[in-house]
């Protein structure tokens, strides 16, 4: 009887260890509404905003510089700005570090190579 509590016991172990090795990492998608974004222009004067943006990210950090054109966050309005609706893409969230940015493209120049 003994060995069969023994034998049961470490069955039980061994599947608890291969249950939680074989679940993926999971990465929650954080959203959230109601977010503000103010815009301003080069020379610092208030261009636009509004108070209903949503923030999209999937909960992973960059930890280097993206040079593919990938992205991790979007942010978005139903409210228009200059007249069109609009989403702001190939937005990314960094995790802490030092990063070094090309910063020789034109302002929303997404084709611009890196340097």
């Amino acid at each position: 009887m003994n060995q069969l509590k023994q034998t049961t016991m470490s069955v039980a172990v061994a599947m608890l260890f291969c249950a939680s090795a074989a679940q993926a990492v999971y990465t929650p998608v954080v959203t959230t509404t109601n977010n503000n974004l103010t815009i301003v222009s080069a020379s610092n004067l208030l261009t636009g905003g509004t108070n209903d943006v949503t923030f999209t990210w999937d909960g992973t950090y960059r930890t280097s510089v993206v040079t593919d054109n990938t992205y991790n966050a979007t942010l978005s309005s139903p409210t228009a700005f200059a007249g069109k609706t609009w989403t702001m893409h190939n937005v990314n969230i960094y995790a802490p570090g030092n990063y070094v940015f090309y910063t020789g493209c034109p302002a929303g120049n997404p084709a611009c190579g890196v340097g």
